[in-house]
């Protein structure tokens, strides 16, 4: 049986609301990845940009966590406090950060992507030697959703 490429990594998986309700992707990919042998760790919530991971938020319509095989824990309090980065990489040594951010970066519905403005909350997260994207990569970080293309230790790629 062939071992996955994925087998014994740490992966820190953030994102918007698909990865904060249950029944979308930190159930679904959560699982993928830990079925590939993988150390999950994932974090969403609801309206999530780039710049939010980095500098941080309050939300009101809910955020969810879930580790390893653990079922995912929400919260859909009032004014719940998003997760820095740094603090998530810094508890989670990963060595690849995955990046989900779909709708929040395709501008819900609008007729013209904000190209501009996709680059540079893709930059905050991923320019390397920032504070919030040291993995054990160098400052790499994959990204997934709106074209972007998956880097395992490698420079970020920016596609729109």
């Amino acid at each position: 049986m062939a071992q996955s490429l994925l087998a014994g990594l740490v992966l820190l998986v953030i994102g918007d609301s698909h990865m904060a309700g249950s029944d979308y992707l930190i159930s679904t990919l959560h699982d993928a990845l830990t079925n590939d042998g993988a150390i999950v760790h994932s974090y969403g919530f609801c309206g999530a940009q780039g710049e939010n991971w980095v500098y941080g938020t309050t939300v009101s319509c809910g955020r969810a966590e879930r580790h390893g095989s653990a079922p995912p824990l929400a919260d859909r309090g009032p004014q719940e406090r998003t997760w820095p980065l740094r603090e998530l990489i810094e508890r989670h040594h990963p060595d690849m950060i995955i990046v989900e951010l779909g709708d929040t970066m395709a501008a819900y519905g609008q007729s013209d992507l904000p190209r501009a403005w996709i680059y540079e909350q893709v930059r905050t997260l991923t320019v390397p030697n920032s504070s919030a994207s040291k993995s054990k990569c160098g400052g790499s970080i994959a990204t997934v959703a709106s074209g972007g293309e998956t880097n395992f230790c490698s420079p970020p790629t920016y596609k729109v």
